[in-house]
């Protein structure tokens, strides 16, 4: 693995354990006068994101959604800094029909494709976790939620 591969690994696997665990995000549904939803019963969200249910986001902030089916456009700009480089990049936007399940995190993050020569393709990925930590599904964009 090369310095760069090692960097964008490092960063990614940074950004991922950050993402998850009891950290509370802004909400992105009705809020009463007892204030934010438990966890438990709200769906995480973080990530490459753009917008939610064609509403604009800040890229990078985390985010709490009512579970049910939720559209989410990765962030068409990109980029990352390690100890020895940085990285920054266009991506298409996509979108990705996300079927949400409460006290599950999403997220959409960029990952190094496969490398021709000196450079690869980024990817990327938009993936459930479950409450234990582990992943549980990947969703592929353009499809709808009952076919993720």
């Amino acid at each position: 693995m090369t310095v760069k591969q090692t960097s964008l690994s490092s960063l990614l696997l940074l950004a991922g354990c950050i993402g998850h665990g009891q950290v509370r995000g802004e909400p992105l549904y009705p809020i009463d006068t007892s204030g934010p939803l438990p966890l438990d019963r709200v769906a995480s969200l973080s990530g490459a994101i753009e917008s939610v249910d064609g509403q604009p986001v800040q890229t990078g902030h985390r985010f709490e959604l009512l579970p049910g089916c939720h559209t989410v456009k990765n962030a068409s700009r990109w980029g990352g800094a390690g100890w020895v480089n940085a990285m920054n990049g266009r991506m298409p936007v996509r979108s990705f029909a996300m079927n949400m399940r409460a006290g599950y995190y999403y997220y959409i993050r960029i990952e190094e494709g496969a490398r021709s020569g000196s450079g690869g393709a980024p990817l990327l990925v938009a993936e459930e976790q479950a409450p234990n930590g582990k992943p549980s599904r990947q969703f592929d964009s353009g499809q709808p939620c009952d076919a993720n």
